[in-house]
């Protein structure tokens, strides 16, 4: 599920109640931070809390934190900075490189450096006169 279908599938969705709209703001602003944390936050159990989320986005809280941080690396990436892939992986909240790499596998099926390079303008290759 890319950007524009999470868009469409929130944009579809019914209002929600203001607590899942809280919790899906947190995971959005933060995707590191933990489903058990917000759901003690607004007083649910943890699988009643991940469920109105399903309902509203689509995704579990998990995948849609997973899809909020590689939206992030996107758009750090499509900036046209050569990457640092450890530095990077830091910075954007995944365990090491390695992790990172598998998660942009995962998500894009592509390494890392493919991915880099098709985000950039002309595909990352040269332009001829």
């Amino acid at each position: 599920m890319g950007e524009a279908a999470l868009a469409l599938r929130l944009a579809a969705s019914p209002t929600p109640d203001r607590a899942t709209s809280w919790a899906i703001a947190r995971l959005h602003a933060d995707p590191a931070v933990k489903i058990e944390e917000l759901a003690r936050n607004v007083g649910w159990s943890r699988k009643h809390l991940a469920e109105r989320i399903r309902l509203q986005t689509g995704a579990n809280p998990r995948f849609y934190a997973r899809l909020r941080r590689f939206e992030r690396l996107l758009a750090h990436l499509k900036s046209g900075t050569a990457p640092h892939w450890a530095d990077l992986a830091a910075a954007q909240g995944f365990a090491d490189q390695p992790h990172l790499a598998r998660e942009m596998r995962d998500l894009s099926g592509l390494t890392p450096t493919l991915l880099f390079d098709r985000l950039l303008p002309n595909g990352g290759g040269f332009i001829e006169p």
